[in-house]
């Protein structure tokens, strides 16, 4: 039971750790822009065309051994790493294709302190943290065994855990020893939902030879399919780089085949079949390995879609923002009984949008959401509910629904009646602070939670329940804000329980005219 006045605000949320240390959520990293990578016969920096495969050479790096590289969404900043005994980190020249080394040169144990040993995957989280595929077992080319986290400003590792299983394997600065069963995971990638992908190659020394998912957390990683060019073929030596598009598309480089000088095609691969298909007919390093790929662009934000509610006039006040500029605005089709009225000054390409929804029909019930477009195709939402709540008590009203979530209270104490609004936004910056430990919905939840503002005539002790569609998850958490009159208190959490439910009713993907 929670005790409330007429203005609230309320979220639901998941937190990613029970413990009062949240964990950081994974988040996607594809691309989009100039394709980089690295041809492994000579080292040169190179770009490859996405649309036929063929390379072109930005310069030579100046390094031995480039088995990786991946483009720092945060920064723009290119970084390689090294191979064949010597674990170096470097930034890359997008002009000239030099590397230079990061930090401090270090002859023994390569500026990552791994020893003898080879970077040979590398990609970004978007929140600019650096991953790395790293080769410590063995002689320092049996192939990568180990998930890792590299220093952008040392290029020191912190080495997260084994692909496989290991025996005999120091993870600091040591000479070749042990072995693992998984030696060759020479590619890794974000997905668009934050899943990490990796690739064994044909030449690793241990390990069945295909795509991977890996555990950012652990470095453990699972089989997921063969990857195969025909029914029984792979292409040619195998995957040794990997790059996910914005559309979800997944980019491969092949290696260089065994005994001929055949290799460094760029493909497309099925995640569900594993299908390798060539991208156009030519090698984009002339036969050897496409050992590196990475994006120089991250992918665009979907824009961000706000709102509150007013009284005097009824309604909603909405805000939107976008980086690359805002194309529509419009009401979802299913909306019943609203109207949307878009700030007159706005042009088509604004990164920043206002606008007011109400009903149409003073005093009915309306609800519906604002769909928000960008002028790259990718859209928000802004659910919005004006309910009549009756005089009496209250039982499971619904009062805020949209986008497979819904919010119903219950209140035994007689109430006067009258007006409840509610709207749905997104978490951002400027919300309440958060309790310690918890973190927003990660970009990956298929139904993000959201701040529910709402203004109600019920007061009392009320019963809240959040519903919302998806995978199970007992960590989620109802947060509450009360307004003092000027401004919202920080969020507190009021949970009482979670639980999974098959049915739900009412269900708020199947609620006519609701998100």
């Amino acid at each position: 039971m929670i005790s409330f006045e007429s203005s609230k605000r309320i979220w639901i949320f998941s937190i990613f750790c029970v413990s009062v240390l949240a964990m950081q959520p994974v988040y996607p990293d594809p691309g989009r822009g100039t394709l980089y990578g690295t041809n492994a016969g000579d080292g040169d920096t190179i770009t490859v065309n996405p649309l036929t495969g063929a390379g072109m050479v930005v310069g030579a790096s100046g390094v031995n051994a480039t088995p990786s590289l991946a483009v720092d969404p945060t920064t723009g900043i290119i970084y390689g790493g090294e191979g064949s005994g010597s674990p170096n980190l470097y930034t890359v020249s997008a002009l000239t294709g030099a590397w230079t080394l990061v930090g401090i040169a270090d002859p023994e144990c390569g500026n990552t302190n791994l020893g003898f040993a080879a970077i040979g995957g590398l990609d970004f989280r978007a929140d600019g943290t650096l991953f790395a595929a790293v080769n410590i077992a063995g002689d320092g080319g049996t192939g990568s065994d180990h998930l890792a986290i590299l220093d952008k400003t040392t290029g020191l590792a912190s080495v997260i855990g084994p692909f496989g299983s290991c025996t005999g394997v120091e993870t600091e600065c040591t000479s070749a020893s042990g072995s693992c069963t998984i030696e060759g995971m020479e590619a890794i990638a974000f997905d668009e939902f934050g899943v990490l992908w990796g690739a064994v190659n044909a030449r690793g020394a241990a390990g069945s030879p295909g795509l991977y998912t890996i555990d950012p957390t652990t470095g453990a990683a699972t089989f997921v399919t063969s990857i195969l060019e025909t029914e029984e073929s792979i292409p040619d030596g195998g995957i040794v780089s990997l790059q996910f598009e914005c559309d979800g598309t997944l980019l491969g480089g092949s290696s260089r085949a065994f005994g001929e000088a055949i290799g460094g095609r760029l493909g497309t691969i099925d995640t569900l079949t594993g299908f390798f298909t060539p991208v156009g007919v030519v090698s984009a390093t002339g036969g050897s390995s496409l050992a590196a790929l990475g994006y120089d662009t991250p992918c665009p934000q979907r824009p961000v879609c706000m709102g509150a509610p007013i009284t005097d006039p009824v309604g909603v006040a909405g805000t939107t923002t976008d980086d690359d500029g805002i194309a529509t605005i419009e009401l979802d089709e299913s909306s019943t009984n609203l109207v949307l009225d878009v700030d007159e000054s706005f042009e088509v390409g604004d990164l920043t949008a206002l606008f007011t929804v109400a009903p149409d029909i003073s005093g009915s019930d309306a609800e519906g959401s604002v769909i928000v477009t960008d002028v790259t195709g990718l859209t928000c939402q802004l659910p919005v509910n004006f309910m009549a709540i009756p005089a009496g008590p209250t039982e499971d009203e619904v009062i805020c629904s949209g986008e497979g979530i819904l919010l119903e209270v219950s209140n035994s104490l007689s109430t006067e009646g009258g007006g409840a609004i509610c709207s749905g936004s997104e978490f951002t910056d400027g919300e309440p602070a958060l309790p310690p430990g918890v973190d927003p919905s990660p970009d990956g939840d298929p139904t993000l939670c959201r701040v529910l503002t709402i203004t109600s005539p019920i007061s009392g002790e009320t019963v809240m329940v959040y519903k919302k569609d998806g995978p199970f998850e007992p960590r989620l958490r109802l947060l509450i804000a009360e307004f003092d009159g000027s401004e919202f208190e920080d969020f507190k959490d009021v949970t009482e329980s979670v639980i999974a439910i098959t049915d739900i009713i009412p269900d708020p993907t199947r609620l006519t005219g609701r998100g």
